[in-house]
């Protein structure tokens, strides 16, 4: 089969990339062939390997005719928070492949729609296959979009193991906490972990699980002290980047400001895992810690969807 993929890739976050990384290892184990559309084709192509098209392009239409199944997902696409248009977008290509005859899939998440969007969506999801959705809440709004299509429960394929296992060699030689902020994480708020994380001995590592949190990460880490990794800085000066293998062993004691650029899942899973504790804002940092047996708590935005609880 000639497999399309199109979610949120190439947008400079580890938790999207990990969704994608392990879906198209899941496919490939299959024997299949997959192409991936992505915001940036030339990034999407040196950290995963495979042929990546942009999305806004001629070339779409002619990948999804050649394509045998079109996979939407699988982060929570179709939500209208941060922006309208996207929602649009990927229940446009949606349409498009429903209109060509390929099959169509969503996996992932839908958060509550409203207005047009709902609109849009009650008339396109019914053309889908099946939906393949990470929690309860977007099964039951599956439900009521598109009734006759067949749900399924699926944890996030992030949770699906890396390739590679870690090797001791290859974790940190000093005991540490993770920090995910990202925006709306306020200083106050990080203040007691830092407390907590100092009193017991233990170094702050503040990870940027997206290009876009780099900035509070840096100001954090320069508040508080610790070590401040980007996974995903695609602009880091080529001799700072280092491989995954080699970087951890390998970071400075008293360094607050230190770029990295590796496999973002890998680099970010690996991090975690010889973490003693994690806190974070972002959903995937979660989602790996969960994956390593590694203690987390949910680092609050101020946004009201998080409560601060350990999990």
């Amino acid at each position: 089969m000639n497999i399309l993929i199109c979610g949120f890739i190439g947008g400079g976050n580890c938790g999207d990339e990990a969704i994608c990384d392990r879906l198209i290892a899941a496919i490939r184990e299959r024997g299949d062939a997959v192409t991936i559309l992505s915001l940036s084709p030339v990034e999407s192509e040196a950290l995963h390997g495979i042929p990546a098209l942009p999305r806004r392009s001629p070339a779409v239409l002619k990948a999804i005719w050649r394509c045998d199944l079109l996979i939407l997902g699988g982060g929570t696409l179709l939500q209208t928070q941060t922006s309208r248009r996207s929602a649009v977008c990927y229940l446009s290509l949606a349409a498009l492949a429903a209109a060509m005859g390929r099959p169509w899939v969503l996996i992932g998440g839908i958060d509550p729609l409203s207005g047009g969007v709902c609109r849009y969506a009650k008339a396109i999801l019914p053309t889908a296959q099946a939906f393949f959705l990470r929690d309860w809440d977007s099964l039951r709004r599956a439900r009521d979009l598109a009734p006759t299509v067949p749900r399924f429960y699926l944890p996030d394929s992030a949770l699906l193991p890396l390739g590679k296992g870690v090797d001791d060699r290859e974790k940190p030689r000093f005991p540490y906490v993770v920090i995910c902020p990202k925006a709306g994480v306020r200083g106050k708020t990080v203040a007691p972990v830092v407390r907590s994380a100092k009193r017991r001995g233990l170094r702050l590592v503040f990870l940027a699980m997206s290009r876009e949190d780099e900035g509070i990460c840096a100001a954090q880490s320069a508040k508080f002290g610790g070590v401040f990794v980007s996974v995903m800085s695609t602009h880091t000066p080529a001799a700072h980047r280092v491989k995954a293998e080699t970087i951890l062993p390998d970071l400075p004691p008293h360094s607050a400001h230190r770029y990295f650029c590796a496999l973002p899942c890998e680099i970010a899973c690996r991090l975690i895992e010889g973490a003693e504790e994690v806190y974070s804002a972002r959903l995937h940092g979660l989602i790996f810690a969960k994956k390593a047996g590694v203690r987390a708590h949910i680092l609050p935005d101020g946004t009201g969807q998080w409560k601060f609880v350990g999990i």
